[in-house]
């Protein structure tokens, strides 16, 4: 599957909860559009709904040693 080139929206947010210890909350906002179906060397028929979320939300941890 071949998507087209996209843009999209991103926040983060961290917090040092110690010295060598933080916590990231990160946001993303985007969405693609199929641009290519191919299975076994075969291209596909596309549906008229051709669009992709990529929408989450993602918590990390860092620390450093």
């Amino acid at each position: 599957m071949e998507f087209k080139n996209g843009t999209g929206f991103i926040v983060e947010v961290g917090y040092q909860v110690a010295n060598n210890f933080w916590m990231n909350l990160r946001a993303v906002q985007e969405e693609y559009e199929v641009k290519r179906f191919n299975v076994n060397g075969m291209d596909l028929a596309l549906s008229d709904d051709r669009n992709v979320s990529g929408n989450h939300v993602g918590l990390n941890f860092l620390w450093a040693f």
